[in-house]
């Protein structure tokens, strides 16, 4: 949850998409209640099991697919002013087959994403502390972004 009560979740797709979601806090209640994802009837904003009605899922607000040698979102962490200078409010995930973080900014008129750290071996875990974003990856090696 960020400060202002939004859930954010990087979720690990079915097989072919991998997707960021964020469920909006509501009426002083924090996000994600009663929110429905989509799963099983949709992967991301693509139509999945026919035989499950579609429903009116909140789709992703970020996605990609297998390529460029991706399998699996890790994530995530919202950066801040001190955290992250000049990221606050931009989501920080990696994958775990591609070593490479990005930051990804949400915007009414679009999204922004950029890389921010490639080459990690393996990453299983992206956190956010008070004073910094930090990555471990499998074999125990604990790195700290810096988003500049």
């Amino acid at each position: 949850f960020d400060d202002d009560g939004d859930l954010w979740i990087a979720d690990v797709g079915q097989g072919e998409l991998e997707e960021i979601n964020r469920a909006p806090a509501a009426d002083g209640l924090p996000g994600g209640r009663g929110t429905d994802f989509g799963w099983s009837a949709w992967e991301g904003s693509e139509r999945f099991n026919d035989d499950v009605p579609a429903g009116d899922p909140m789709f992703p607000v970020h996605e990609y697919t297998h390529d460029e040698g991706r399998c699996s979102i890790i994530g995530g962490a919202l950066g801040n002013d001190r955290a992250t200078p000049g990221r606050a409010g931009w989501f920080f995930f990696s994958d775990y087959c591609s070593g490479r973080v990005e930051a990804l900014l949400v915007g009414e008129s679009g999204n922004v994403l950029e890389t921010v750290a490639e080459g990690l071996e393996s990453p299983v875990s992206v956190r956010a502390t008070s004073d910094a974003v930090w990555v471990l990856t499998q074999d125990g090696t604990v790195r700290r972004v810096v988003a500049g």
